[in-house]
């Protein structure tokens, strides 16, 4: 059966990869006994200085739809370089005829069915434009979207994203704290689209986030990613509030906090447009306007979404 833009069936994936030898081979062979599988998988090796490059290349002989990817140019270690690897893996691909692309993390596995029951998501859905699995941590913990979250947030560890929404997004900026996911996310509601995490497809990850860089820098960083995607004061008031039991208990709600304040009184610049803040800040008044109608009435739904810096800020 003939498939449109909107229904077809076929995908390419795209994975950044910096010594994750531990790590990727497992992913390899999730994603080999998918039953459906990509048309193409992209893996940007990152400079990596363990075995990473010699475990893609022993795939990649091996199954045509592999193809490696270096990056040999010197630059710093920092979350804008993951982004440039996954540009990087878009822009070398070689075939032009698919329906859905994906990112996937070189340290994830996921059951065989995974991307299939995926796609099916997306044909029952012509608005679904982002969409991926939930993410089970090491020891068994699960990374579940709080509560009314699944509809906003997808990780970034295995998701798909319908071609049409991508094109209409672009390449992604380079982000100076990385979460090109929440960068996506917003843009995908922005522009129309429909984003859904399914409970049902769990994502193995076997190490804890932010432990490359350590909890307490990882929440202080997370403070200032929100700052520079636009997060209105009031909103990341009430979301380090709503995360002061998360461990590391208090503290972590605080670092975050206080990361957000330091992006702040350092008037940072932020890399997304003002149309994305705006958008950003309309939509987090309106949840708390939802949550808490009678304190939050009066607050015009476009208060301090200019883009720029507020009295707020």
């Amino acid at each position: 059966m003939k498939m449109n833009s909107m229904s077809r069936s076929d995908y390419i994936l795209v994975t950044p990869a910096y010594n994750e030898a531990k790590f990727i081979r497992a992913t390899i062979e999730a994603v080999l006994a998918q039953t459906v599988r990509p048309l193409q998988w992209i893996i940007v090796d990152d400079a990596s200085s363990d075995e990473t490059v010699a475990i893609v290349r022993e795939y990649a002989a091996q199954c045509d739809f592999i193809r490696l990817v270096q990056v040999t140019q010197p630059h710093p270690r920092n979350f804008r370089a993951r982004i440039a690897a996954i540009n990087l893996g878009l822009e070398s691909l070689t075939v032009t005829d698919y329906g859905f692309l994906g990112t996937l993390d070189a340290d994830v596995t996921f059951a065989p069915d995974y991307y299939r029951r995926l796609l099916c998501h997306f044909q029952e859905d012509e608005k679904l434009g982002l969409a991926g699995g939930i993410i089970v941590e090491h020891g068994g913990g699960i990374r579940v979207p709080v509560k009314g979250e699944n509809a906003r947030s997808v990780a970034n560890a295995a998701q798909l994203l319908r071609r049409e929404c991508r094109e209409m997004i672009g390449p992604c900026p380079l982000l100076p704290y990385g979460a090109p996911d929440t960068y996506t996310e917003v843009s995908a509601r922005m522009l129309g689209w429909r984003i859904r995490t399914f409970d049902e497809l769990p994502i193995d990850h076997p190490r804890l986030m932010s432990s490359a860089s350590g909890i307490t820098s990882g929440k202080f960083r997370q403070g200032k990613k929100d700052f520079s995607f636009g997060n209105h004061p009031l909103f990341q008031v009430f979301k380090c509030f709503r995360r002061v039991t998360e461990a590391p208990v208090i503290w972590g709600a605080f670092m975050i906090f206080c990361g957000y304040c330091w992006a702040a009184l350092h008037s940072e610049r932020r890399t997304v447009s003002s149309e994305f803040v705006a958008f950003l800040r309309a939509e987090q008044l309106g949840r708390l306007r939802s949550l808490l109608p009678g304190q939050l009435g009066r607050i015009p739904s476009g208060a301090g979404a200019d883009g720029g810096r507020t009295s707020e800020d």
